[in-house]
């Protein structure tokens, strides 16, 4: 299906234009006209009103999609940040950063919206459906789906309005690009839509399907990562390369290679990079061609982030002896390095080793401008669990690492308790801005002792 344009005359995002539109009956709005401030940011005038939207602090998250890093910043001092959580709260992966301060989460019980200063307050909330992590469109439209939809919510401060579109299968992932296209995975299906906006009513919105559904005879299980004109889409053994335009194949699906512990967009070799239990693999989109980064005996490659160089972290972890066998004499331990390397999988510096004994915790990466951050399970002297979060300068990293450029943060109060009864899809998520670093997905399935409010959103500010 040819693509088609978006339309959209009236643009109008920031708080005080939504809480004015929600007062009552529909608003007629004259169309305004658009410029740039001193500072780089569009402007909309309406009017005698003229309101900045921050164009630049406008990022959509959802875990580690596009290029596994963050454009703005997180926590200066890692070791001195305040923590602040919901109550018991099972988020699907990561949120969506917003304008003004908005943050947006697809949860178990519906699509969420938080002021991202006071997490304790939820301003708004959808239906009571499991919905998929948001992504936002250029235009502040946040985009989610459920069983059966796709939809498109309008943030209004204390209220949201919202469009759907009947689809056959339940939405798993949605990603936006810069043009407010939106990719959506329903089912085994791919579908690409936009947001068609009256010329003269931000408040009378629709979704318009571009194409699909495509079925793509597999099940999508990692983030739609978008890359120029090209969407690529991960299975636990194959990724596939499709034009963002229409959906069509590029190439072949590529076989036989496990993204289950990384899948991130190297943007400066034009490539994607897939981690397993066994290597990690840079999967060129020129030509579909493979070559291996890393592969040592017993490494597993669990993590990987990439920095405005192109300069690659990765998450190698060891494992050694049998877990549970204990008492038979076999000793088992996990350590974890974070490792610097280039695009040719040469390592550069080793950046941070830890012992973590017995956990079931992969090391997660986050990175923003300035800081690589990692966070991990520990267990204390009484084997209850707790996570550390540490943090190091980018700018730093160029040597051995000593412990005293090492941030560290402890987190309290969130009821890890002892060794949880389930492991799988442990690993926390974490998003990255405005001075904050969001972490969401703890230890899935609870603990042995029934209770799971462990799950939770959380952040260091």
């Amino acid at each position: 299906m040819k693509k088609q344009t978006l339309s959209i005359s009236v643009i109008m995002m920031g708080m005080m234009l939504f809480l004015s539109a929600c007062g009552g009956g529909s608003s007629s709005v004259t169309p305004p006209n658009s410029g740039n401030n001193d500072n780089g940011d569009e402007e909309t005038t309406t009017g005698n009103t003229v309101i900045e939207r921050a164009t630049p602090s406008l990022r959509s998250f959802m875990g580690h999609a596009f290029d596994g890093r963050s454009h703005l910043t997180g926590p200066a001092d890692i070791s001195a940040a305040t923590q602040a959580q919901t109550g018991h709260l099972i988020v699907n992966d990561g949120p969506a950063l917003g304008f003004e301060n908005s943050l947006y989460v697809g949860t178990t019980t519906g699509l969420k919206a938080f002021n991202a200063t006071n997490l304790g307050t939820e301003r708004w909330a959808s239906d009571t459906a499991d919905y998929a992590a948001p992504a936002i469109t250029p235009d502040h439209y946040i985009i989610s789906g459920t069983e059966g939809k796709v939809v498109a919510f309008d943030d209004k401060g204390a209220t949201e309005s919202h469009t759907e579109f009947t689809v056959e299968g339940t939405v798993s992932q949605v990603a936006t690009d810069a043009s407010g296209n939106i990719y959506v995975i329903e089912g085994n299906n791919l579908q690409a839509f936009n947001v068609t906006v009256s010329e003269t009513d931000r408040n009378d919105f629709s979704l318009e399907r571009l194409y699909g559904p495509i079925d793509l005879e597999v099940t999508i299980t990692r983030p739609i990562l978008v890359h120029e004109d090209k969407l690529i889409l991960g299975t636990d053994d194959s990724v596939l390369v499709r034009n963002k335009a229409n959906g069509a194949a590029i190439d072949d699906t590529i076989t036989d290679i496990s993204t289950t512990q990384s899948f991130v967009i190297h943007p400066q070799t034009d490539s994607v990079l897939v981690g397993s239990n066994e290597a990690l693999k840079k999967i060129s989109l020129a030509d579909a061609s493979i070559t291996t980064l890393r592969d040592e005996d017993l490494k597993h490659y669990s993590n990987t982030v990439v920095d405005s160089n192109g300069t690659i972290y990765v998450v190698e972890e060891t494992l050694n002896g049998v877990f549970g066998f204990d008492e038979l004499g076999v000793d088992f331990d996990r350590s974890f390095s974070v490792v610097k390397i280039d695009s040719n999988g040469n390592a550069t510096v080793e950046v941070i080793e830890n012992e973590v004994s017995n956990s079931f915790l992969h090391a997660t990466l986050g990175i923003d401008e300035s800081f690589l951050y990692v966070m991990y399970l520990i267990q204390d002297d009484s084997d209850n669990y707790q996570y550390k979060v540490q943090q190091i300068e980018l700018a730093n990293i160029d040597g051995e690492v000593v412990d005293d450029q090492l941030k560290t943060k402890v987190l309290t109060g969130l009821n890890l308790g002892n060794l949880p009864t389930h492991h799988s899809g442990s690993k926390p998520r974490l998003t990255i801005g405005n001075g904050s670093l969001f972490m969401s997905g703890y230890l899935d399935g609870g603990r042995d002792d029934g209770d799971d409010d462990t799950e939770k959103l959380l952040k260091l500010q």
